[in-house]
């Protein structure tokens, strides 16, 4: 299961995935990504409920950050201990991917509208 919801605050937009974000899923993780980047607009990706990763999403989230920015957009992701663990085992460090704590995540949620899916 893989279930995405898009919150538009004015200058920027949250995705939030849940569930396996995997190969299984890709049209539907390719689809979201695409959404927020079609906005114009600063991007955060919450992962706090994500449960199971692969390079898919790996490769899909690395690919939507360098279009964010080459359009001059932040994009930033939720700091998430199955994501590391997974880049970690494939033997990268995810390290130019600008991830945000989870205290920053709190502070971010709760100045918008973001609910549990």
């Amino acid at each position: 299961m893989c279930k995405f919801k898009i919150i538009d605050e004015g200058d920027r937009v949250y995705l939030k995935f849940k569930g396996d974000l995997t190969i299984e899923h890709g049209e539907k993780i390719k689809e979201a990504l695409n959404q927020v980047l079609t906005q114009g607009k600063d991007i955060f990706v919450d992962l706090d409920d994500m449960i199971k990763v692969d390079l898919c999403f790996i490769q899909a989230l690395l690919a939507a950050q360098k279009s964010a920015w080459n359009s001059q957009l932040s994009f930033m992701v939720s700091e998430n201990e199955v994501l590391k663990k997974y880049a970690q085992s494939l033997g990268c460090m995810l390290k130019k991917m600008k991830v945000f704590s989870p205290e920053v995540l709190k502070l971010v949620k709760n100045k918008t509208n973001i609910k549990e899916l």
